[in-house]
């Protein structure tokens, strides 16, 4: 979602990010779901710790019914509202947003330094939905050119090693929207009713609010009679069914393929290997955390139930993936 290319197409002169709203006067100025049906957004930066997809999420609720989509260049004229985001700060982390309505201009710093970490998105995307909706928030701004305006022609310059235009990293979509996403991680099952701890990797992409993958999980135990080794090579699916916020999914997730027993024997015993099929079926809460360089952090808990081989020896079953279980697991996101 590179908003300043769509920017940069139109010739449209935009000094920040912008959120077009279709609208309506209405005999008061106010923003009424029948004026207004689209929300479109798009931009520069984002000050640290904003998620720019977050920030839409979150915006498309709070303005419902309005619809918010990405900012296209022929949506921009002269009856349209318009908020930007622009002059971002780390130091503190901040940002301007600037509310064009009625041939008018009008703008505020939004400061994050002092919310709770991880509400940052949720902050600017509710600072935004303020001041369309309450210009006292605001305060009157120097003029600028309307932003429907096209500016002059004007000769291109070339600028050797010029910076890239895309939004940064941290703003890019990740689950939860049309990007595929490579993923790798690790996972920790207990199986109560044979006492057993599974570990296991996985590896796959993730793209909107689904997930594919293969997973490898091995289990260990050590009796009397020798040792006893369970593997399980399976592929792995998820869905987020249910978002509970726009971090916070209710998962399912499901695994089929195959499971290799091997008995390793002491002087006392005798060792078989067996193999058969290997299903298990998850559900629980996962949560996603923005982490250093863009990447993301997964974490799913979960319990389930799985149809799998168990490892016995005389009759008492050693080793097992086969019952219910509990998981814990977590992944990156690249």
């Amino acid at each position: 979602m590179v908003f300043a290319r769509s920017l940069r197409a139109a010739h449209v002169a935009l000094t920040a990010a912008l959120l077009v709203v279709r609208s309506a006067r209405a005999g008061d100025g106010a923003l009424t779901p029948d004026a207004a049906g689209i929300v479109l957004l798009a931009g520069t930066c984002v000050p640290p710790g904003v998620n720019g997809a977050d920030v839409m999420l979150i915006l498309d609720a709070e303005l419902s019914p309005m619809r918010v989509e990405p900012l296209t260049a022929s949506s921009v004229d002269a009856a349209v509202a318009v908020l930007g985001i622009d002059a971002c700060a780390v130091a503190p982390p901040s940002a301007k947003i600037s509310v064009w309505r009625h041939g008018t201009r009008r703008e505020r710093i939004v400061v994050l330094q002092d919310v709770a970490p991880g509400t940052e998105s949720r902050t600017l995307a509710l600072a935004l939905a303020e001041a369309l909706r309450d210009p006292t928030v605001t305060e009157p701004a120097p003029p600028a050119p309307a932003p429907w305006q096209q500016p002059p022609p004007a000769r291109a310059i070339e600028t050797p090693n010029a910076p890239p235009t895309e939004l940064p990293r941290s703003a890019a979509p990740r689950r939860g929207s049309s990007v595929l996403a490579p993923r790798a991680g690790v996972s920790f099952r207990f199986v109560p009713a044979s006492s057993t701890a599974v570990l296991g990797v996985d590896g796959g992409i993730a793209f909107d609010r689904f997930a594919a993958g293969l997973t490898v999980q091995g289990a260990r135990r050590s009796v009397d009679l020798g040792d006893a080794t369970l593997l399980a090579f399976a592929a792995n699916a998820s869905a987020d069914a249910i978002a509970l916020s726009p971090a916070t999914f209710v998962r399912v997730e499901a695994e089929l393929g195959v499971a290799l027993g091997v008995g390793t024997p002491s002087s006392l015993g005798e060792g078989h290997s067996h193999a058969g099929p290997h299903a298990a079926l998850l559900g629980g809460l996962a949560q996603r955390a923005p982490l250093v360089g863009g990447y993301e952090l997964e974490l799913f808990v979960a319990g389930g139930y799985a149809s799998s081989l168990d490892a016995d020896a005389e009759g008492r079953r050693v080793v097992g993936f086969r019952g219910g279980l509990l998981s814990v697991s977590g992944s990156v996101l690249f």
